[in-house]
C-alpha cells in the first residue's frame, strides 16, 4: 500500500488504494473508513480533497 486517496461520490466517502509490487494495483470505489484505517496501521499517506476538509 504506497497511498489512499478519499474523495465523495454522492454523499457518501469513497477511496482508492493504490498498491505497488511486481506489478501496480489500484483499488477503486473502496469504502472510506476502511481504507482510512489500513492507511493509519501501515502509516501510509492519506490525500484529501481541500472542499472535504472546509465542512
Amino acid at each position: 500500500l504506497v497511498k489512499v486517496k478519499v474523495y465523495e461520490s454522492g454523499e457518501v466517502l469513497r477511496a482508492n488504494l493504490y498498491f505497488t509490487g511486481k506489478r501496480d494495483l489500484v483499488l477503486r470505489n473502496y469504502r472510506a473508513s476502511d481504507a482510512m484505517a489500513l492507511a493509519a496501521y501501515y502509516k501510509i499517506p492519506i490525500f484529501v480533497r481541500k472542499n472535504l476538509l472546509k465542512e
